[in-house]
């Protein structure tokens, strides 16, 4: 069986009961099973399968949400991406799946497995957590960082349990904001406690994104300052994005952009990014603040065009825009050209 989710759907479906759905699945590794599929139903039952690379699924073992008696999590960049560690005790026996980097595993269903057993059966909430919900998290190189509606719990993966190491009050966060690393999954949280800065690194599991989504560019696909801003959208904080965008306004492609087509300007720290209502070169300042270049509102914008430069074996790909003024802008080195005009396209239709 190859590792994709129409595989794995496919093959879960034989396995199930009449009238029950799979709700979420994760690749794991697991001390008790090795590797595994852990799938959790609209039944509220948990499903462990093998994962055979030839063959059907055959079930392992099965238990309910409510059978969970204890339940937390914790993540810890490795070699390749983000692992979620999932600790259970299950009928009295101790069992730690491991969710590894790979296109079928997601963040979104640990926190559906987890948040399912927390309403089954509260009692499997840890203590810290009483009274909270785990809204989303961030993998990082300091260990994870866990948001709830008032606090950011800040944990570490250490010698096979987990390690406290801070909590931050969101009401404190007095600015944010998110960007892509130039290579892979990774990004970068900016964000200010008490206007003190802190640059976070962080990962994300794949959210559904093919393979090549993460070889070729990673964070600006599948993680944007839009699903931060939703994040924090149910949380306390009082601060809604960036100072230099509205309230209101919605993200649409954040990536590296240059001014020149070749030469040393690719070598810059600058982000394109390409909302509702304007265009923005921003620069990288030393603190990891992101501070705008050029503002270009969408409704100056009389016309827009791919630019494309051919050097021997390389293809650069840029943007032209002219104004209503007649003033011109051209952004290159963009890899996701293709994704910006089709957004500009619904914005001006």
């Amino acid at each position: 069986m190859i590792l994709t989710h129409k595989s794995v759907e496919k093959n879960l479906k034989t396995i199930t009961e009449d009238n029950e759905l799979i709700t979420g699945f994760l690749a794991v590794k697991s001390n008790v099973h090795k590797r595994s599929i852990l799938a959790l139903s609209s039944f509220g039952k948990f499903i462990v399968t093998n994962a055979p690379f030839l063959g059907k699924l055959k079930i392992k073992d099965t238990f309910l949400a409510t059978e969970v008696e204890s339940v937390d999590f914790v993540s810890e960049i490795k070699m390749g991406g983000p692992y979620v560690h999932i600790f259970m005790k299950i009928k009295g026996e101790d069992v730690r799946f491991t969710a590894f980097f790979h296109p079928v595993n997601n963040d979104a269903s640990v926190n559906e497995m987890i948040q399912t057993i927390y309403k089954a059966n509260p009692s499997a909430i840890p203590g810290y957590l009483k009274d909270k919900e785990v809204i989303d998290y961030l993998t990082t190189k300091e260990g994870i960082y866990k948001l709830t509606a008032n606090e950011i719990i800040v944990q570490k993966y250490s010698k096979d349990s987990i390690e406290d190491k801070e909590i931050i009050n969101v009401k404190d966060i007095t600015y944010f904001d998110v960007y892509p690393q130039k290579m892979g999954s990774k990004g970068i949280l900016y964000f200010e406690i008490n206007e003190q800065a802190r640059v976070v690194k962080f990962e994300k599991t794949t959210e559904d994104q093919s393979v090549m989504s993460i070889i070729s560019g990673g964070t600006s696909v599948m993680f944007g300052l839009g699903k931060l801003a939703n994040m924090f959208s149910d949380s306390e904080i009082k601060v809604k994005g960036p100072s230099y965008m509205d309230d209101d306004e919605a993200e649409l492609v954040t990536e590296f952009a240059t001014k020149k087509s070749m030469g040393i300007d690719e070598l810059g720290n600058k982000i394109f990014r390409l909302t509702d209502k304007n265009i923005y070169l921003l620069k990288k300042e030393r603190s990891g603040k992101l501070e705008p270049i050029e503002k270009i509102p969408i409704n100056n914008i009389k016309t827009y065009q791919q630019l494309t430069k051919r050097n021997k074996d390389t293809t650069v790909y840029g943007l032209e825009l002219v104004t209503n003024d007649n003033e011109t802008y051209k952004f290159w080195n963009l890899d996701y050209i293709d994704w910006i005009l089709e957004e500009l396209k619904k914005l001006f239709n």
